[in-house]
């Protein structure tokens, strides 16, 4: 059974992120660190291993598919295409840890 202070805790801090804070914006509002935010998301919302790949499989085919698009455009000569190009990079990078 949950502390009902911790409960009310977690709740804030998926309000926060789902709000469209950073993880280190709502790091510093709640005085933890990543790995009790981490925590506090599996306390509201448990997720098994295989369901976790799953989401990260499906968010790379996506990433690919847009990197694929905007990359033609980009050796083409579009610079705000170049710039999506990066910038999905590194979000595929970090999805990967």
């Amino acid at each position: 059974m949950t502390d009902p202070a911790i409960q009310e805790r977690d709740e804030a801090i998926a309000e926060a992120l789902t709000a469209g804070r950073s993880v280190r914006v709502v790091r510093r509002e709640f005085g933890l660190s990543v790995e009790e935010i981490d925590s506090a998301l599996e306390r509201l919302w448990p997720i098994d291993l295989q369901s976790r790949l799953r989401m990260i499989k499906s968010d790379l085919g996506k990433l690919d598919r847009l990197t694929e698009t905007f990359y033609a455009k980009a050796l083409a000569g579009d610079v705000q295409a170049g710039v999506l190009t990066v910038k999905s990079g590194s979000g595929s990078t970090s999805s990967l840890g």
